[in-house]
């Protein structure tokens, strides 16, 4: 059986680099005018408890003024089970890790689902200036590995703007049926500008599901994913000038009286 990328068969309302550590990124606050909100959580409403012999650990973490806040997980126990706050330096933002494991030796082994979500907001409270922010997803893989007759172990990365457009995704599969399969966006980061008052969001989806269907069959894996703030360059557009009334009506009467004048001249 083939296994598409099961991100594109879960809906969700969109909202939302990596240092590999973040811990260790160096923190630059950026401007106050740019209002950041991350968010990280692990779904439990739709990912499911593993069966068998299979093992589900990891956490969901946030960095914000470069300290990092991470909630760990087994199972489908943690707590809190979401982190959110402000961001306001480079290098700030939202992951999660998960590692799955399982063996058939004593019967099917399964993790069936398992979602995480994380998401970034952006707010321009200038009236006179505008941003470009580069967003940037980090992700790694962690000694995948799938033996045996029959076993597999699959983990998806996507993030969307919020008309659910996908804009960076990354996939992995390993399978001792199906061929393996790899594949990840051109780039792991886009630039959003922010003209003056404007707002984005972002959201991303992990997903990771893993299975042992024969005695003999085995599975093992990690996944880091981390979205954030890469860069911020301003650039001052000042305000939008409208014409004043007064203003209109004398270049009415200037553009009024040059024809005038040109139509005097073609009758001479």
């Amino acid at each position: 059986m083939a296994f598409p990328r099961i991100t594109a068969c879960r809906s969700l309302a969109i909202v939302a680099t990596l240092a590999a550590l973040p811990g260790l990124a160096q923190a630059i606050p950026f401007t106050s005018n740019l209002t950041v909100n991350g968010a990280s959580s692990l779904d439990l409403v739709n990912s499911t408890v593993p069966t068998g012999d299979a093992a589900q650990t990891g956490n969901i973490r946030l960095t914000s003024s470069g300290a990092t806040t991470q909630s760990n997980f087994t199972g489908l126990a943690l707590s809190p089970s979401a982190l959110n706050g402000s961001l306001s330096d480079i290098n700030d933002g939202a992951g999660l890790h998960a590692d799955l494991a399982g063996t058939g030796s004593n019967g099917t082994s399964e993790n069936q689902f398992l979602f995480g979500d994380f998401s970034l907001g952006l707010a321009n409270t200038s009236a006179t200036i505008s941003y470009t922010v580069t967003l940037r997803l980090g992700t790694s893989y962690v000694n995948l590995s799938a033996l045996g007759s029959d076993a597999f172990v699959l983990f998806d990365v996507s993030v969307k703007d919020q008309l659910n457009n996908e804009l960076l995704f990354s996939h992995r599969l390993v399978d001792t049926v199906n061929p393996n399969e790899t594949s990840d966006s051109a780039s792991d980061s886009f630039d959003v500008l922010l003209n003056p008052g404007a707002s984005a969001s972002y959201a991303g989806v992990v997903s990771a599901r893993g299975g042992a269907f024969s005695a003999d069959g085995s599975y093992s894996g990690g996944l880091d994913t981390f979205f954030s703030i890469v860069n911020v360059q301003a650039q001052d557009v000042g305000p939008n000038p409208l014409p004043e009334p007064m203003s209109a009506l004398l270049l009415g009467l200037g553009l009024t009286g040059l024809a005038w004048v040109r139509r005097l001249t073609a009758h001479r």
